[in-house]
C-alpha cells in the first residue's frame, strides 16, 4: 500500500504551527479591484485623501502625497490652475480599478485616474483623463469598520501644504461618523507644524467627534504643543500668533456610514 506522505504530515504541521502561535496561520486574501476615489488637495505639495467606506474593498482611511503626470498635457500645471486663488476648491480624482492595500504597502506606487474639480460622483468637470497619480509616501493609514470604537473627542490631521497653509483632515471612528478635509492658513508666520510630508494630531479637548461639532470656514483655532501633537481650541481670531490658525475653506465634508452626500444635508 502506498502511504502519501504529504496528506500524512499536513496535519501535524498544521498542529505545530498552531502550537507555537496560538492560532492557525492566517489566510489572508486581497480584497477585489475597485475604483478607489480621492479628494485631492494642496499647492506647493499635492495630497490625496481615500474616500472610504466601513466595508470591504473601500474600508481605509488613508493620506498620501502624490505626484501627477500625463503624456501630453503638464497635470500638476493644470491642477494648480484651479487652486491658483490659495483658497483650496474640491478637487477629486477618479482612478481606474486598483488594489488598495497593494498601494498602502507597497506594492504598487502609480495608478490612472482622471482628475476632476468637483466630487466626481456627483456634479463636476472633467478636467483631464488618462493620468497617472504616482504616490511618493503614505502619510497616514487606519483600517475602518461598523464595530470601531468613537474617538472621545474631536480629532483632525494637520498637513502643511506651504509655509503658509496647511489641511486639517478629519480622522475617522465609529460609523455614524463623517469624513472631512478644510483649509487653515496662518496669521503669523511661519506655520507652527511639523515639516511639509508629515503628518501630526490635533485634538479639541472637551469637543464631542461629531459632525455638529466640526470645523467650518472663519473659525479660529489656538493650538497648544503636546507631547502627541497639538492640542487646539476655538478661539476669537484676534491674536497675532504663529500659533492661530483662521479656518478659510470647508470644501469637502460628507457623513458615514456612506460617505456620500454632504454633512450639511438635512440641517
Amino acid at each position: 500500500m502506498k502511504i502519501n506522505i504529504k496528506v500524512l504530515f499536513l496535519p501535524i504541521a498544521i498542529a505545530l504551527l498552531t502550537s507555537q502561535t496560538g492560532a492557525a496561520a492566517p489566510n489572508i486574501v486581497d480584497p477585489p479591484a475597485a475604483v478607489h476615489g480621492m479628494v485631492l488637495f494642496g499647492s506647493d505639495t499635492i495630497y490625496a485623501s481615500h474616500i472610504p467606506m466601513y466595508h470591504v474593498p473601500h474600508d481605509w482611511q488613508a493620506l498620501f502625497q502624490v505626484t501627477l503626470s500625463h503624456p501630453t498635457v503638464d497635470a500638476v500645471a493644470l491642477y494648480l490652475q484651479q487652486v491658483a486663488s490659495g483658497v483650496q476648491p474640491l478637487m477629486t480624482i477618479e482612478p481606474r480599478p486598483f488594489v488598495l492595500p497593494k498601494l498602502l504597502h507597497g506594492q504598487i506606487h502609480s495608478f490612472a485616474a482622471s482628475l476632476y474639480r468637483g466630487n466626481f460622483e456627483e456634479d463636476s468637470e472633467k478636467l483631464l483623463q488618462g493620468m497617472t497619480v504616482t504616490v511618493k509616501a503614505v502619510l497616514f493609514q487606519q483600517h475602518l469598520s461598523l464595530d470601531m470604537a468613537a474617538l472621545p473627542q474631536l480629532t483632525y490631521l494637520l498637513i502643511p501644504t506651504s509655509l503658509t497653509s496647511a489641511m486639517l483632515v478629519h480622522r475617522i471612528s465609529a460609523p455614524d461618523n463623517f469624513d472631512q478635509v478644510v483649509q487653515v492658513k496662518t496669521v503669523a508666520t511661519p506655520l507652527p507644524t511639523t515639516p511639509t510630508g508629515a503628518v501630526s494630531t490635533v485634538v479639541f479637548p472637551g469637543v464631542a467627534d461629531t459632525s455638529a461639532a466640526r470645523l467650518r470656514a472663519g473659525d479660529a483655532i489656538e493650538l497648544t504643543r503636546t507631547a502627541e501633537g497639538w492640542s487646539a481650541t476655538l478661539s476669537g481670531g484676534n491674536k497675532l500668533s504663529p500659533t492661530m490658525l483662521n479656518v478659510v475653506a470647508d470644501f469637502y465634508c460628507t457623513p458615514g456610514p456612506d460617505f456620500s452626500g454632504s454633512c450639511d444635508a438635512g440641517t
